[in-house]
């Protein structure tokens, strides 16, 4: 839990958490009814493209909801767009994930988004990570600075699965080290019955607590009580 210098910023921060799980649930019904209102069938390609996009659309409504609330400029670059290049074994290999988040400038965050968490998924995302932290740590950046995160929409993975695959990967370079946390959007598990696009998944709103609390530790937001009141409530 992140920790406030006084009460004004914990009511900030209880606003932004509140107006995140509207504009989450906003997102995912708009989305979901969309889909529906289409002709989907034979068209998996565009089930396929809903599921990956739709996490991503989620978690950059949050990052505008803290940027919004918080007064911080938060600058989140596509992954294709902002590669980490790192020397391994005489030839230099590239690294990304899917976002990389800039606050006021200085790289904050770093986020791989997946519909459904499976263990195939969960070795490539570590692997990424592996990779962009040992590349900051040869810039001469301190990688530990970098928050990591997994944000996914329902879990498919077995509990003991990921502490396992996160020591295998993280003790082969101890001096980049960077902690990965692992954050679900939806209650319940993956089910084939019912995808995400079904539209009859429930907002995980502790899931999202916790997300925020991560995204913000370290984040001090600008406005007052006073001040937020009197802003007009974050719209898409």
């Amino acid at each position: 839990m992140a920790k406030f210098k006084n009460f004004n910023f914990m009511i900030n921060f209880r606003t932004i958490k509140n107006r995140a799980c509207e504009v989450s649930q906003l997102i995912y019904l708009n989305e979901t009814s969309n889909l529906i209102n289409e002709n989907i069938e034979g068209k998996e390609g565009k089930v396929r493209k809903f599921s990956e996009n739709l996490i991503e659309k989620i978690v950059q409504g949050i990052l505008k909801c803290i940027a919004y609330y918080s007064g911080v400029e938060i600058c989140s670059k596509r992954g294709d767009e902002d590669e980490f290049v790192c020397k391994q074994n005489g030839k230099y290999a590239k690294y990304k994930v899917d976002r990389h988040n800039y606050v006021n400038g200085v790289l904050n965050t770093v986020i791989e988004n997946k519909s459904n968490l499976d263990s195939a998924y969960l070795v490539r995302a570590f692997s990424d990570f592996v990779g962009i932290s040992y590349s900051l740590a040869q810039s001469g950046l301190n990688p530990s600075k970098v928050k990591a995160a997994i944000v996914a929409g329902v879990q498919s993975i077995k509990n003991d699965s990921y502490s396992v695959k996160k020591n295998i990967n993280y003790d082969r370079h101890p001096d980049s080290k960077m902690e990965v946390e692992t954050f679900y959007l939806f209650k319940g598990k993956r089910s084939l019955k019912n995808p995400l696009y079904n539209g009859d998944y429930t907002i995980n709103e502790n899931g999202i607590d916790e997300l925020i609390d991560y995204l913000m530790s370290g984040i001090v937001p600008k406005f007052t009580e006073e001040e937020m009141n009197n802003m007009k409530p974050f719209e898409l």
